[in-house]
């Protein structure tokens, strides 16, 4: 049989040759290929061991990514795909979690930047690469699998600059000990910073932040309104002040939920909040409409900044949240293993979060019959949304709007004109300042937020010392955006609020962090005792109220099989092991029991007496009482 087939050397466009071999073996369907001149703009790209890859680009139907396998000349060659460009390589601080930028156009001609994973996308083999470029529109070759040559080996083979991936915003230590702040489109700090490339972890928000407008614009036309509403100015230093959480004392992940009826304005404060980092969802807040595991990306996705759940009641788990919330607040995720069983590292992050809801967490609890801890309610502060001056989150509004509906209807269009230059020129101080000294950094901002704490909790529960701090933390965050503290930050005033110079108790942060902090404590309750404890005792008052059918009196000889005790001159008698069952239920017994002395219900704790019931034996009991009951 007669084939063409050409030297190596003749494979420049040279004349090619005849041979005729009468023992040669008939070329494979797979190696039979459309003659084409092989000086026709074809460009040598990487080499495998099966074969080379070449590009070609003449600007006709025929460009493409083209593969020869070894022994073969270039008029031999088949089409893997259309274009495609490796722009870069990346892989984390460690040198692992490789991957590679792609750019390509679809068959309409629109241009297309997109990650693919080396192991996930690139590894698994040309089919799973194969169907994610289709996916997306873009031109591959279908080719059996007995073929040498594919898409995903030549990505892999491409040779590209190398760059430094995160997959965590906030703060980063580089190689030298300075620190920088990595946001979606670029790092922030001093002197010559790593190529960095952010890699989302939800994909709802896989779209590179944007500003618009200008800082000037920002400052006049939506900075200056926050005074006029607590609620938006305590909002705005939230978001100032998620950076510090790692740089004070750990105070956890604390969380803010603004509680209010239907347009009373309390989503506003949360957009208003948004305009000083930028939009990172087109314009939309993120919602309590989540799963788990979505949830934790998105942590991810915000770390050491503000994380906005808009409108508790879109959840269609209700059940969840209180779970989800000692999640968010914990700052970690759930323990998950590998293919091979060993654990995988747990997904880590700090931020601070801004909630809204018609209803507050403890609603929710009676509404879904969920027992809610109060480490949950303490983690989560409620914050009522509607000052009570008549114009819901605002406390007045300016001479200029007639009404406070026309007021958040001018906010909201400005919102979107004007975003995304505030924090930038925050984080650039900060850091500055952080590399400067850090340690004095530290010391400042927790002297700060114990002087908060101190003028605003008085000889309070240490529960209520706690939130205290997170309120601190927020005023602090506003104060140092504002030019308090003497220009600290050397930024100057970027809010253009009332700073207060070197007194920052004068300044709108401090006033409106006190404000709102206030607000959840007269929604909180009793700040001399803890939450918890009150819960407690009240829960106990119920058990004995409610299940009194459950006693019997002394002089009974029947006993049901759910007893609980005896009851006699107003006393509820039981046992040491019922006590520790149904009242204590797996609290610390001694601490519990000494509480339960303090308030009054428990009076004896080794009463003997001889009921009918038990036959004339003598039992051991614990007296316990209702105190109003006795009243």
């Amino acid at each position: 049989m007669t084939q063409i087939k050409k030297k190596p050397s003749e494979a420049g466009g040279k004349k090619s040759v005849q041979i005729n071999n009468a023992h040669s073996k008939a070329p494979a369907p797979e190696d039979i290929a459309e003659v084409i001149p092989p000086d026709d703009g074809m460009y040598f790209q990487c080499e495998s061991s099966g074969g080379k890859y070449f590009k070609r680009e003449c600007g006709d139907e025929k460009d493409g990514i083209y593969f020869v396998k070894t022994g073969l000349d270039l008029d031999r060659r088949e089409k893997i795909c259309s274009l495609i460009e490796v722009a870069y390589v990346y892989c984390n601080k460690w040198k692992s979690d490789f991957g590679r930028r792609v750019n390509f156009k679809t068959r309409k001609g629109d241009p297309v930047s997109m990650n693919l994973s080396d192991a996930k996308d690139l590894g698994a083999g040309s089919t799973a690469v194969r169907r994610l470029l289709l996916d997306m529109n873009f031109q591959c070759e279908e080719r059996s699998p007995n073929k040498l040559g594919s898409l995903a080996e030549y990505l892999l083979k491409m040779d590209a600059p190398l760059k430094r991936l995160a997959r965590m915003t906030g703060w980063d230590k580089l190689d030298d000990g300075r620190y920088c702040f990595i946001r979606p489109d670029r790092a922030i700090g001093e002197g010559e910073l790593p190529d960095f490339v952010f890699q989302f972890n939800n994909a709802e928000l896989a779209q590179e932040t944007f500003k618009n407008g200008t800082f000037k614009g920002w400052q006049e036309r939506i900075s200056k309104y926050a005074p006029y509403s607590s609620r938006i100015l305590f909002a705005m230093s939230a978001e100032f002040s998620a950076p510090l959480l790692k740089l004070s004392s750990p105070i956890g992940n604390p969380m803010f939920h603004f509680v209010g009826t239907s347009s009373c304005g309390k989503s506003t404060a949360l957009e208003m909040a948004s305009t000083i980092e930028g939009d990172l969802k087109g314009g939309k807040l993120a919602t309590w409409d989540a799963r788990k595991g979505g949830l934790e990306n998105s942590c991810l996705d915000v770390n050491d900044g503000i994380f906005f759940l808009d409108e508790i009641g879109t959840c269609d788990k209700p059940r969840e949240i209180p779970n989800w919330i000692y999640t968010i607040s914990n700052g970690m995720g759930t323990a998950r293993a590998n293919s091979d069983m060993t654990a995988k590292a747990r997904k880590t992050w700090t931020l601070l979060g801004l909630s809204t809801g018609e209803v507050g967490l403890s609603e929710l609890g009676r509404l879904y019959r969920v027992n809610i801890h109060t480490g949950q309610e303490i983690r989560l502060a409620n914050i009522p949304a509607d000052v009570g001056a008549g114009y819901g989150v605002f406390e007045k509004i300016p001479p200029q709007f007639e009404n406070s509906f026309q007021f958040v209807e001018y906010l909201k269009a400005e919102r979107g004109k004007n975003f995304g230059h505030a924090l930038e020129i925050y984080l650039e101080h900060l850091v500055a300042l952080r590399n400067k000294d850090e340690q004095a950094l530290n010391h400042f901002i927790d002297s700060k937020v114990r002087e908060f704490v101190e003028e605003n909790t008085e000889t309070y529960h240490p529960q209520i010392k706690r939130v205290c701090r997170a309120f601190g933390l927020v005023a602090v965050g506003g104060a140092l955006a504002s030019g308090a503290f003497n220009n600290y930050l050397g930024a100057g005033n970027i809010t253009t609020w009332e700073n207060g110079g070197a007194d920052w108790k004068q300044s709108d942060a401090w006033r409106c962090a006190q404000i709102c902090f206030r607000a959840w404590l007269e929604d909180h309750g009793n700040p001399f005792t803890s939450n918890e404890e009150d819960s407690f005792i009240e829960d106990v008052k119920y058990i004995l109220s409610s299940q009194r059918n459950r006693f019997i009196g002394l002089q009974e000889t029947y006993a049901p099989p759910n007893l609980l005790g005896w009851f006699s001159s107003g006393e509820y008698l039981m046992r040491a092991e019922t006590f520790k069952k149904e009242i204590i239920r797996g609290k610390p017994l001694q601490r519990y029991t000494e509480l339960l002395k303090q308030r009054g219900l428990l009076v004896d704790s080794r009463r003997s007496i001889r009921p009918e019931s038990s036959g004339g034996k003598e039992v051991k009991v614990k007296v316990l009482v209702i105190p109003e009951e006795q009243d």
